[in-house]
């Protein structure tokens, strides 16, 4: 096997329509030429920024079947663009026969539904882009789920129909993928608006109710990145520090937004919680809690994959003092998992008419009860007036007279006692009262965790009470550094430390800061629609236990070479020469240039038919297996070999396996209904095709990846269909059969006469498999928005195994 045996040919269409890709094709990608595999960035895409994918197959293309052990492809250069990110997209749902479509399906597979948050929503609207807050709460929850459920701004969640038999009209089934871009007291709004009408929970489908499911999301599994970077110091060890680890499918467009007046340890009932920092080390934790209330809530932040979590633990269990938990997520190393709950030194159970003790202060908006109503005798719950939480009013719907509210009590704020209005009585309620002196707590240190993504550190902006009265504050900057009047600290990531050289009050501590918001643009602009896609689009290229390649390219320009000219390169490298029209001068009998791989010595024998100038291509490369993956750094499993210096590629490798063309699953059936399973369904048929001593032929160059069918509709006559390329043929016994491949004008397959053998009935099936010896590889190019210098860029991509 030659060089020149291994090609990249381009698939059926070289589009960006939806029916872009296809099988492969003749048509080889031709070395150095512009626009053979992607086309010029546009201004237009510039502008608004753009996704392309194009499907190409590397390949073996030799008149036999020899092998190309453990084949592998990557990216070896990056574009100088850095508007532009190139990467291989890997998925086993890309075959031979995938369009853009099916492409696009595939990668968006990168996130799915899945557990269950809440069954049974308030009724939406086709374009409703808000979701009712009542709906999170207590009141909404259906037997089994978590009381409240609390969602982050930025996240991505699933709004979806769900109900079993058959479809209803009125409420056809959906799945909406969503994303929180702001959190108010009564809504959540969220991008894009839902497509279609979704069932109040109380509506009835088929029998079912609480149709419409909100759903969080996970990670799905099958589809694989791989890009290119470059080292940002000298490889040494088994440590490469590179300039990044991944990139982006959509290009990632934003606003500042302001986040203001954040309370960190503030709870929604104005009530100041207790934090306790754990050093994360898993998922699963045991916490000392000896002064939690019985079953109390807890509130678990962290950081996971350089993003802030929040976990809420309604009615926990705590058993002597211990509470024991578990995260959905990995916390990241190095981070600390926050827990924070209501304490008993702060905050002790109050039920009126119990006298409030002195040094104790009734906290209004805990105030939870019930009213008697003379009319009726009948017991009415207590709704709090949001603007005023000494009034409490009774809420009554009628399907006559609709819903009346009602004033039934004033509590007095300082002893709790109540004045009672509009024929109400006997008040019962409970509430906390905070401890006068726990008001007053003292600290130098605090830590908590930014609940946004991405934050803009130069915005933040801090104010805290102290002890001794007076205000603190102090502000950061762009490298994340707190600073101001007796306050210094650090924001690294999505973490926040602080610390106050004299006592500051934490209950007082707020802050503000502006969020980098991800928008969301139509999945028209790009095709692809990034809310399917883990982290908004930003993907790994590394992973551990993958295979990278680490190359360093020289390259040397000459106006001109000559016969017996010598240029002195290094040794045990890969050498290339091409010419201005990017042909190369490698020729497998060395005709036109000769490489001692032991000395470095390249000798010109003849560069005649050849345009000058020329450049050659002094490439150095190594594998090297990936144990750890952390933000600018690649752990491997042993050092380099080789000497690579800092701007060297670092290649993740896709594998292809080993590429060889052969036949798989042949078997035969007595009846065939049309269907291309790999095992044999119903009797088999009396006939049978000799295999062993004629077995079905094929050539690297010519076979495709494909399941046929050989259906018999006479004794001796017979049809060949493939799953994706249908009917190609006609045939029969009495001769040999070799159906042409229209891409090569060579035989997709010869199956000999002298095998068949006699026996065949019309409507038997001769089933088998043809494996190519070639791959279906998918590129990706990612185009940033914003002005670029670049007139003229380019990637290099290496197709690289191991012959036989």
């Amino acid at each position: 096997m030659l060089r020149s045996d291994l090609k990249i040919f381009k698939s059926e269409r070289m589009t960006q329509n939806a029916d872009a890709g296809g099988q492969r094709t003749a048509n080889e990608v031709l070395n150095g030429q512009l626009n053979e595999v992607f086309g010029n960035i546009s201004d237009i895409d510039h502008a608004q920024s753009a996704v392309d994918i194009v499907k190409v197959y590397p390949s073996v293309s030799t008149a036999t079947t020899e092998l190309l052990q453990d084949g592998h492809l990557m990216v070896n250069e990056p574009p100088i663009d850095p508007l532009v990110n190139v990467m291989l997209v890997q998925s086993s749902a890309i075959n031979d026969g995938s369009d853009r479509a099916e492409i696009v399906n595939a990668i968006e597979s990168s996130l799915v539904a899945s557990l269950t948050l809440r069954r049974g929503m308030s009724e939406m609207i086709a374009g409703q882009d808000q979701l009712n807050a009542l709906d999170l709460q207590q009141g909404a929850a259906d037997a089994g789920e978590q009381s409240i459920i609390t969602l982050r701004t930025g996240a991505i969640y699933v709004i979806s129909v769900e109900y079993t038999g058959s479809e209803d009209a009125n409420w056809p089934r959906f799945q909406h993928f969503f994303k929180v871009t702001d959190i108010g007291a009564t809504a959540i709004t969220i991008a894009p608006p839902l497509p279609l009408p979704a069932p109040g929970r109380g509506r009835t489908i088929n029998g079912q109710t609480r149709c419409t499911v909100l759903r969080d999301v996970t990670t799905g599994a099958g589809v694989t990145y791989h890009g290119v970077t470059t080292l940002t110091t000298d490889a040494t060890g088994t440590t490469l520090e590179v300039v990044n680890t991944g990139g982006r499918v959509t290009p990632q467009i934003t606003e500042a937004t302001e986040r203001l007046a954040n309370k960190p340890f503030e709870a929604e009932s104005g009530l100041i919680r207790k934090q306790v920092n754990i050093p994360a080390v898993g998922v699963s934790y045991s916490l000392e809690v000896p002064d939690a209330f019985p079953s109390p809530d807890f509130e678990v932040q962290y950081i996971s994959v350089g993003k802030s979590y929040v976990q809420r633990f309604n009615n926990a269990s705590v058993t002597d003092g211990q509470l024991d938990f578990s995260l959905t997520r990995m916390p990241d190393a190095g981070t600390n998992v926050q827990v924070l709950y209501l304490s008993t030194n702060r905050y002790s159970a109050y039920t009126f008419p119990d006298a409030i003790p002195a040094g104790y202060t009734l906290q209004p908006l805990t105030i939870s009860g019930s009213a008697l109503r003379t009319s009726d005798s009948e017991r009415y719950t207590l709704q709090q007036d949001p603007d005023d939480p000494s009034r409490f009013e009774v809420r009554i719907s009628s399907s006559i007279t609709g819903t009346t509210v009602t004033l039934a009590v004033i509590i007095d704020l300082v002893d709790g006692t109540p004045t009672y209005y509009n024929g109400y009585s006997e008040l019962e309620y409970t509430a906390l009262l905070e401890n006068d002196a726990a008001a007053g707590e003292s600290a130098t240190t605090a830590e908590f965790v930014l609940p946004f993504n991405q934050v803009l550190a130069d915005t933040f902006y801090i104010a805290v009470q102290r002890v001794s009265g007076g205000l603190l504050t102090a502000s950061g900057d762009t490298a994340g550094d707190v600073t101001g009047t007796s306050v210094s600290g650090t924001i690294v990531g999505n973490v926040v430390t602080l610390s106050f050289s004299e006592p500051v009050k934490l209950s007082t501590l707020q802050y503000n800061i502006d969020e980098v918001v991800e928008l969301v643009p139509p999945v028209s602009l790009y095709g692809i629609n990034p809310l399917r896609l883990p982290n908004g689009g930003a993907i790994d290229y590394f992973r551990p236990f993958g295979v990278i390649a680490v190359a360093n390219n020289q390259y040397a320009q000459y106006p001109s070479l000559s016969p017996a000219q010598t240029i002195a390169r290094r040794p045990n490298s890969f050498i290339d020469i091409v010419d201005s029209e990017g042909v190369s001068l490698w020729h497998p009998l060395n005709e036109n240039y000769a490489y001692d791989k032991d000395t470095g010595e390249v000798t010109i024998v003849a560069v005649s038919g050849f345009t000058p100038p020329f450049e050659l291509i002094d490439t150095l490369s190594e594998l090297a297996l990936v144990t750890g993956v952390e933000q600018n750094q690649l752990k491997i499993a042993s050092p380099l070999q080789g000497t690579f210096v800092a701007g060297s590629i670092v290649s993740s490798v896709q594998q292809l396996g080993d590429l060889q063309a052969r036949v798989t699953n042949s078997f035969d059936q007595e009846t065939w209904n049309g269907s291309f399973i790999d095992s044999i369904q119903g009797n088999p048929a009396t006939a049978n095709y000799n295999s062993i001593s004629y077995p079905v032929e094929l050539e690297n160059q010519s076979a495709i990846n494909e399941r046929w069918a050989i259906h018999f509709i006479g004794t001796t006559s017979f049809r060949c269909i493939g799953e994706n390329v249908g009917q190609v043929a006609t045939g029969d016994t009495l001769n040999d059969f070799a159906p042409i491949n229209p891409a090569t004008n060579q035989p997709y397959f010869i199956i000999r006469e002298l095998g068949w053998g006699g026996g065949w009935q019309p409507g038997n099936v001769l089933r088998f498999n043809t494996v190519a010896a070639s791959r279906p590889a998918v590129l990706l190019r990612s185009v940033a928005a914003g002005h670029s210098a670049i007139e003229q860029d380019s990637i290099r991509l290496h197709f690289r195994g191991n012959a036989q």
